[in-house]
């Protein structure tokens, strides 16, 4: 892991949350076992968005060329597969950029509560979901992430969403403080488990 990898896993866990990640790493590595803890959170667009935040630069909606041309430490081939069917799917990725580096992005989908790679769900009409918030690791604590953020939630508001949904890590402290400041709750906690290739997903929505 190099330098820039890590002095991002730094920022998002904390020292003592990334060295239980790498612990983790290594459970895995050993035993073809994972498992990550998150949050399901929600918020009703009819009430007032309440952080308010100051502009942070021109956001523009983004194409797959975007991407590819992005930091390549985070979106990686793989990623970038994902993101091809995204859009295919008519997901919309909204971002910025500073001196013609993408330095921030965001997703919006519109039907499916995307949970990871293999397990999807239909969302309830009239809502959406958050999702792949992103902020190059030399922009962080500017503002930024809340400023998309906002952003986004404009976007669904003025479209009529009435109910928009958030998965955060659990210890992703500062996108959970992020959410929160928003006033999204939490409303379901679950947990994903990984044995090889099998997927466990314990989220019931009903």
């Amino acid at each position: 892991m190099d330098n820039h990898l890590i002095k991002s896993k730094v920022q998002l866990y904390g020292y003592w949350g990334f060295l239980r990640q790498g612990i983790k790493a290594c459970i895995r590595k050993i035993t073809g076992l994972s498992w990550n803890y998150y949050y399901l959170m929600q918020l009703c667009l009819k009430d007032e968005i309440e952080s308010q935040i100051k502009n942070g630069g021109k956001i523009q909606k983004l194409c797959q060329e975007d991407f590819e041309r992005g930091d390549k430490t985070y979106f990686t081939p793989e990623k970038l597969e994902i993101y091809k069917i995204w859009f295919q799917k008519g997901l919309e990725a909204y971002g910025f950029f500073v001196e013609e580096k993408l330095v921030c992005s965001a997703w919006i989908s519109y039907h499916e509560l995307i949970l990871s790679k293999e397990y999807t769900c239909n969302l309830p009409a009239n809502t959406a979901l958050l999702l792949d918030g992103y902020c190059h690791v030399d922009y962080r604590k500017r503002g930024f992430h809340k400023y998309i953020n906002r952003y986004r939630l404009e976007v669904l508001k003025e479209k009529g969403i009435s109910q928009v949904f958030v998965v955060v890590r659990k210890n992703n402290t500062p996108a959970l403080k992020t959410q929160l400041t928003f006033g999204f709750e939490v409303c379901k906690t679950f947990a994903i488990y990984l044995f090889g290739k099998r997927e466990i997903v314990t989220l019931k929505l009903k």
